[in-house]
């Protein structure tokens, strides 16, 4: 009776573990063929696997069914790992290799990659992810199967990783590359595959994307044929306009290959819609096969020819380009344009046929028409929601970071999600961390002289935060965070009181080394020295040139500048390095009506307790002063400067520009002076000037 219930007992477990879903029995054949692709896509996509949520037990049945696959193929596991899986807390990857056949080579390795995750069950019902990424896996089981049944193996090793958690962060190939049997691996190329077999936008038939060849033409060249012969329109784009959409973000640092493969997006992308008998599933063979050659090519080419960063546009990008364009244009409806979107495809359209047909594209024109497509028509192109970035400007700020940014913004993620594993070893400890970081692009970056003899500086340096926090109990209770801040600098003068004022800059936060980092480059470019990056040997050399004595000589100096930036900062950093001199120049500052108002007021911000009633009395002489700060200091980037245009600059005008009209409530010089006098006296005398010099005379030293 014991044994009957145990059996029993362990039966309803399995039955919990896998669903109620049974594993069926895999069919080996060395073809891909378009039936194998359809059983792995309704079993992948099946109601009874709830989309696939990561840590559920219909996770845990797809892994079920990868491994045994993976065995069936006679793929080992990855590294010195025991099994296939590779669990990270949050999820778990699933990671085969195919060893290669070539002793030289075989320690060399291209990864083909799809992740296996989906939207879980939602309100509005079960999230099924046929084609994202039903396919993806689809795909690469039959490529494994294909390549395992070869008979001469190809002679790099090749990895199929099945990745859990694309749907959040795409934290599964994060956490891959931060292993250190990843560290140590020699990766030559990456293969990302994600949404197959599907049409573009529901009318751009037989196509397939390929993102990431522009700097290796003959490679391009390849898949393309590979197209041809498989009744396939390869359409290449640029990976800066893909953004950081799917697994092979985590790859693009490495100096090697790393191509990504989709159909595109279409109606039913990321909804409950999104089922298994809506793929055309001898289109997603012909994909298959395009991409099982690239994978072969990869794995046995003698090396992989890469071009230096072009100085021209991608034309065939604008090619593809001018394919969509002329596809929606024909079926704007069924796309779900109104007529002003038509308007605009029509006209993006000729831009795309006027530039492919000019002799020269260059890579600014590139960046130009880029910004309009997405601009007007990158929501209708990826599926992305515009309310998420507030406006259209938002969403082209976005785009913008990432394709200028690329490197450092992985590479912060990348610490984020460093920070998150070595926390997983503390399961019960509650964590906060910050991974912050400045960046400033060469194009950012811009100093010229006028005609009139004077320098103009023009910067763009925006700060990228990543963060991690997770509960007291649960590793997976956690989340990571991404948020952005910009700064738009603009400074006019002469030579050297531009670079005053960037060594200034350089001092306001000397513990961040990314800052340092930024303001040191700057620093070069403005003065033409190469100087190490510790601001002591900037300052000592600029000591030096203008012939004062120490730092804080200089800096009083500079108080009395002609040059408002030059001052107000002279002002900040006389009071970090707690100068006491600087109070008597303060003093007659503050009453100067022919200083700018803004240093007036950075000089009345400077007064601390110590101030004495040297400094009190100055405040008190301009209580009655009536002067005002102007708005448009504050909005003064130069609006048709060379950044002018820069879509990150122009975003950030438009947002302080209506916080500004909404919150700016700005302060005469006289309750500037009566606020300062309430805070370091406590006393509060409003404007009777008599009542404030006798308090002062009776209670406060000179």
């Amino acid at each position: 009776m014991r044994k009957k219930l145990l059996v029993a007992l362990l039966y309803l477990y399995l039955m919990i573990l896998t669903g109620c879903v049974s594993i069926p029995h895999e069919q080996i054949s060395q073809a891909i063929e378009t039936q194998e692709l359809s059983d792995h896509v309704h079993f992948l996509a099946q109601p009874a696997l709830k989309g696939r949520k990561p840590g559920t037990w219909e996770s845990a049945t797809v892994r079920k069914y990868l491994k045994s696959r993976f065995q069936d193929y006679g793929l080992i596991p990855w590294g010195q790992a025991k099994g296939y899986e590779q669990s990270f807390g949050f999820g778990t990857n699933v990671i085969g290799i195919l060893p290669g056949s070539d002793p030289n080579l075989t320690d060399e390795i291209v990864i083909l990659a799809a992740h296996y995750d989906h939207l879980r069950k939602g309100k509005k019902g079960i999230y099924h992810g046929a084609c994202d990424n039903a396919s993806g896996v689809a795909v690469l089981l039959e490529i494994a199967e294909q390549l395992a049944l070869y008979k001469t193996r190809s002679k790099r090793s090749i990895c199929f990783a099945s990745f859990d958690c694309e749907e959040k962060f795409t934290l599964g190939s994060f956490v891959f590359t931060c292993q250190k049997d990843f560290e140590k691996a020699k990766i030559v190329a990456v293969v990302n595959v994600d949404l197959l077999g599907r049409d573009f936008l529901d009318v751009v038939e037989d196509s397939l994307f390929v993102v990431g060849t522009e700097l290796y033409p003959t490679l391009r060249s390849q898949i393309v044929q590979s197209g041809k012969e498989a009744g396939i329109e390869v359409l290449p784009v640029g990976t800066d306009l893909v953004g950081p959409r799917g697994d092979h973000v985590a790859f693009e640092t490495m100096e090697i290959p790393v191509l990504f493969f989709s159909c595109g997006v279409y109606k039913d992308y990321h909804k409950p819609t999104d089922t298994a008998e809506k793929l055309n599933y001898p289109t997603m063979k012909n994909s298959a096969e395009v991409i099982a050659e690239t994978v072969n090519v990869l794995a046995n080419a003698e090396r992989i020819k890469k071009l230096l960063p072009e100085k021209c546009g991608d034309k065939d990008e604008l090619r593809t380009f001018v394919y969509l364009l002329d596809k929606m244009k024909s079926n704007y409806e069924e796309v779900g344009l109104n007529a002003e979107e038509k308007q605009a495809v029509q006209e993006l359209a000729m831009d795309a046929k006027r530039l492919l047909d000019s002799k020269v594209y260059t890579v600014i024109e590139r960046r130009r028409f880029l910004r309009k497509i997405t601009q007007e028509l990158l929501p209708t192109f990826t599926g992305i929601n515009t309310t998420c970035a507030k406006s259209s400007e938002g969403l082209l700020c976005f785009s913008e970071l990432y394709a200028t940014h690329r490197t450092v913004l992985t590479e912060c993620f990348r610490k984020a999600v460093r920070g998150m594993l070595k926390s997983k070893q503390r399961i019960f400890s509650k964590e906060k961390l910050k991974y912050e970081t400045y960046d400033l692009a060469e194009e950012e970056l811009i100093f010229t002289k006028t005609t009139g003899g004077e320098y103009v500086l023009h910067i763009f340096l925006p700060k990228f935060k990543m963060s991690f926090e997770k509960g007291g109990w649960l590793f997976w209770h956690g989340g990571l965070g991404f948020s952005f801040s910009m700064e738009t600098i603009y400074c006019r003068g002469a030579k050297t009181e531009i670079m005053d004022f960037c060594l200034l800059k350089l001092s306001e936060n000397l513990k961040d080394k990314s800052f340092c980092s930024a303001w040191v480059k700057v620093l070069k470019k403005v003065t033409g020295e190469n100087l190490q990056r510790s601001y002591n040997d900037w300052l000592q050399w600029r000591l030096i040139q203008c012939g004062w004595s120490d730092e804080e000589e200089w800096v009083l100096g500079l108080i009395e500048s002609d040059n408002t930036d030059v001052a107000r900062l002279a002002i900040s950093r006389a009071e970090k390095i707690a100068s006491k001199q600087a109070m008597s120049i303060l003093c007659k500052i503050i009453p100067d009506n022919s200083v700018h108002i803004i240093v007036r007021v950075s000089a009345i911000g400077y007064l601390n307790k110590d101030v004495g009633s040297e400094g009190l009395l100055a405040l008190v002489d301009v209580l009655d002063d009536k002067a005002r700060q102007d708005m448009e200091y504050y909005l003064s980037a130069d609006k048709s400067g060379p950044l002018a245009d820069h879509p990150c600059v122009r975003w950030g005008i438009e947002i302080s520009k209506k916080w500004y009209e909404k919150n700016w409530k700005p302060l005469t010089i006289g309750e500037h002076a009566e606020n300062k006098l309430k805070q370091l006296t406590k006393q509060n005398f409003g404007k009777d000037a008599e009542a404030w010099r006798k308090w002062i005379n009776a209670n406060v030293k000179k």
